[in-house]
């Protein structure tokens, strides 16, 4: 919208600023070339911020994936070692929370 203000503001006053207001020869030129420069910056910039929210979502549902696998194979090996303490509570949820967060 800035950059159209600006051009609507050329525009209308071009022969004035021409003569009267000091604008260089090649000015229109030069604010049209950073305009559509501008422009394309603008639209990469709106492109990438739509694709990061799009990866952060898939980044989250992967994450909950692996955090369901996680917890499914933690039941497992409480089932499977159910008669054998010291390697059932190795399956429990929180040690291994606490070994991932104490880097053990």
């Amino acid at each position: 919208m800035l950059l159209q203000s600006g051009r609507n503001f050329i525009a209308k006053h071009e022969t004035v600023l021409k003569n009267d207001g000091g604008m260089p020869a090649g000015f229109v030129l030069k604010f049209e070339t950073v305009a559509v420069e501008f422009g394309e910056l603008y639209s990469a910039f709106m492109k990438a911020r739509q694709d990061a929210k799009e990866e952060t979502d898939a980044k989250i549902v992967a994450n909950n994936l692996i955090f369901e696998e996680a917890r499914n194979m933690m039941r497992d090996g409480r089932r499977i070692f159910r008669k054998h303490a010291v390697l059932r509570n190795r399956f429990a949820w929180k040690r291994v929370l606490k070994l991932v967060r104490d880097g053990e």
